[in-house]
């Protein structure tokens, strides 16, 4: 986004909570803030709980090797 200033709205992503840790699934948006010539200086970024505890969901072992995965690349 810093490079391309091409803004995200309702991407899915799994976050860990602040003060928990436990993961929870958001809808975020990413819009990027652009300077008066057009230089993008920073995002902004708004995501919304979608307040599901996933901690016991028997999926969270696999998503997290996936996020593993895509985060080493």
């Amino acid at each position: 986004m810093l490079a391309t200033g091409r803004l995200l709205r309702h991407e899915l992503e799994l976050i860990r909570r602040g003060g928990t840790g436990i993961p929870g699934w958001y809808l975020t948006t990413k819009l990027p803030l652009v300077a008066e010539d057009g230089a993008v200086l920073g995002v902004v970024r708004v995501s919304e709980d979608l307040g599901r505890r996933v901690a016991d969901d028997p999926a969270m072992p696999a998503l997290g090797r996936v996020v593993e995965l895509v985060g080493s690349v």
